[in-house]
């Protein structure tokens, strides 16, 4: 077995900007560069492995090879993550996407998507959209965005370096200029936009709405106070650790190395590490801010030395993952707040 570099896939956005390759040394093809899909294998984009014995494998048929998707894993259709930067220097849309029944209904095979952020970069004064302000109907929801004025009815959250937003199927939401975040998702890329702010196309066309689906799979119940999730932060095994959010699609776990560190990866599922800042050594692999790698289920323990913070993914085992927690010393109440 051995730890996957992977390839990114980057997205020109009409609202990217520059900072993955100022910040990451990233080869991005523009400065309107606005994803960098680190861990990915969909129809809209793979992330390939470089170098190595899978050197310019898909991320399935590498880990198939070495056994390594995990026993949470088996039998499923498609790979179940997918990882990105995202580099925000204007609005996204102002969007929400199906769950798992509607997107099979009627997206032709797409899974839904529940998704997190974590905030890794945020200009002064910067804001995100998370849900309503208030509880709305459908229908007053409906006639907003129809008369142009839906903003009178969303959630403007300021958001912070290192925050945590837990984002589930259904929540409307945008991303706002000046965010520079990691988003860690189900393999999805249905996205139904609400407004986009009245922008045009490089053709001068208004980009596409997808009003009746998105009213449709919206929680219209107000979001206010339920915004951020707070890590749970704890040392072990040579290693600041902090468990930023889980539910049953994935886990995300923040790392952070000064020195060497020992770990252990199981049975239950493959691990992607997202690099955030600094530089190491990973299972036998130099890591720097900005790589991912993906190590396959079963794997065993492995060494992380250097000086680095990075990001580790992967599909939990909820049961397991509660009693870990406990047994680090935190409460019912703690837990609850990041397992969702």
């Amino acid at each position: 077995m051995e730890l996957l570099k992977l390839k990114p896939v980057f997205k020109e956005m009409i609202w990217g900007g520059g900072k993955l390759g100022t910040l990451y040394g990233k080869p991005i093809p523009s400065d309107r560069t606005g994803e960098s899909w680190e861990a990915a294998e969909h129809k809209n984009g793979c992330s390939l492995v470089e170098g190595g014995s899978y050197d310019g494998m898909k991320i399935t048929e590498a880990l198939a090879d070495m056994d390594g998707m995990g026993t949470l894993n088996a039998g499923a259709e498609k790979f179940p993550l997918l990882i990105k930067f995202i580099d925000a220097n204007d609005k996204l849309s102002v969007q929400v996407h199906p769950d798992d029944a509607y997107a099979a209904e009627l997206e032709q095979g797409e899974l839904g998507k529940t998704e997190m952020w974590y905030i890794l970069d945020a200009a002064p004064g910067a804001q995100l959209i998370y849900g309503f302000d208030r509880d709305v109907t459908r229908e007053e929801y409906a006639e907003a965005i129809k008369e142009g004025r839906l903003n009178e009815l969303l959630n403007f959250v300021d958001a912070r370096k290192g925050d945590v937003f837990f984002i589930p199927a259904g929540r409307v939401h945008a991303i706002c200029d000046g965010l520079l975040i990691a988003e860690i998702q189900q393999n999805s890329d249905t996205t139904y936009r609400l407004f986009d702010w009245n922008r045009v196309d490089k053709n001068g066309n208004p980009r596409q709405l997808h009003i009746e689906k998105g009213v449709k799979v919206s929680d219209v119940a107000s979001s206010k106070g339920k915004e951020r999730t707070l890590p749970l932060e704890y040392e072990a095994e040579g290693a600041k650790r902090a468990t930023l959010a889980m539910c049953r699609y994935f886990a995300a776990e923040r790392v952070e190395v000064d020195g060497e560190a020992g770990f252990f990866c199981g049975e239950s599922s493959f691990n992607i590490f997202t690099v955030l800042s600094g530089e190491g050594v990973i299972a036998g692999r130099e890591a720097k801010a900005g790589d991912s790698f993906i190590m396959p289920a079963g794997f065993g323990g492995y060494e992380v030395g250097g000086n680095l913070t990075y990001i580790r993914s992967y599909v939990p085992d909820l049961a397991a993952e509660r009693a870990r927690l406990e047994k680090a010393g935190f409460t019912a109440e703690q837990i609850d707040g990041v397992i969702k």
